[in-house]
């Protein structure tokens, strides 16, 4: 099967930019990487090659919409979290095609994994419902240890490489 976007129920589903800050952006210096079906070479599309100061933006921009985030109800992202989930399985046929032909896995596989996947979205909203700041007691009760779990840190150990290795 050749990747054709136009042949997608929802065109805009295939994005050629870097969702950065609320807009889909081009890497700084107009740098991109092709990206090819691994069946016969053609090529599908391009994504920015983004680097070092846009990772730096997008996680600014995470840090700056974590207030905001958190000043709503547990059943406000619950319902924000549910209807992301029902667009993912609303769109599994499209989503499944672009990964189909970015990756050449066959269609059943990437349809099961793009479900698979929407789980993890289904499983969250009820566990939104907790504060971004966190602390544990350990026991015995006067020993606590408290750390702040920040959704952007993920990102920034990856770029920085600090991630510990077992």
């Amino acid at each position: 099967m050749i990747f054709n976007p136009a042949d997608l129920v929802c065109p805009a589903l295939f994005k050629q930019r870097a969702h950065i800050a609320g807009q889909w952006v081009e890497a700084d210096g107009g740098a991109i990487v092709t990206v090819r079906d691994p069946a016969g070479g053609a090529i599908i599309g391009t994504v920015p090659d983004c680097g070092g100061a846009e990772t730096e933006r997008a996680i600014d921009a995470a840090a700056k919409a974590l207030p905001s985030w958190r000043a709503r109800t547990a059943d406000e992202r619950a319902h924000i979290l549910e209807r992301w989930h029902a667009l993912v399985l609303e769109h599994v046929n499209d989503l499944a095609r672009i990964m189909t032909g970015e990756q050449g896995k066959p269609l059943a596989e990437a349809k099961g994994e793009i479900r698979y996947a929407a789980t993890f979205i289904k499983c969250s909203p009820r566990k939104a419902v907790g504060s971004a700041d966190t602390t544990f007691r350990h026991r015995p009760r006067t020993a606590e240890s408290s750390f702040a779990r920040r959704p952007w840190e993920c990102a920034r150990r990856l770029r920085l490489g600090t991630f510990r290795r077992p």
